[in-house]
């Protein structure tokens, strides 16, 4: 299996935080978010922020150090019990970083989705 435009990687023995890791190292600057906001300007552009592998990687690696350090709880390491967390969230950039700090910290998400319908 073939990530485009990555070279092959083996998927059976990678965990989610090996994965990213291992995509984000071998292409950091490959565009892997795009985040199109409704138009705030007076001329009705949509504001659009990007963020590459190694941005989104670096951002996850802070959020899994500080979700660590405020629970007390460091990254589970191979042998050990599993942590369980629970995400309450509705979407977007931040619940996105998030939930990869807590596999970066390998630690096992039950995930909680809000929808708001007006």
């Amino acid at each position: 299996m073939a990530l485009y435009p990555f070279q092959p990687l083996k998927l059976y023995d990678l965990t989610v935080a090996d994965l990213y890791t291992s995509v984000a190292r071998r292409n950091p600057q490959h565009e892997l978010v795009q985040i199109i906001e409704e138009p705030t300007d007076e001329d009705g552009t949509d504001i659009q922020t990007r963020y590459n592998w190694q941005t989104v990687l670096q951002h996850a690696q802070n959020a899994a150090r500080d979700l660590a350090d405020r629970s007390g709880r460091q990254a589970r390491r191979p042998g050990d019990d599993l942590i369980v967390v629970g995400m309450v969230g509705t979407n977007g950039y931040d619940y996105y970083v998030n939930l990869l700090a807590c596999a970066l910290n390998r630690w096992t998400v039950r995930i909680i989705l809000f929808t708001y319908v007006n």
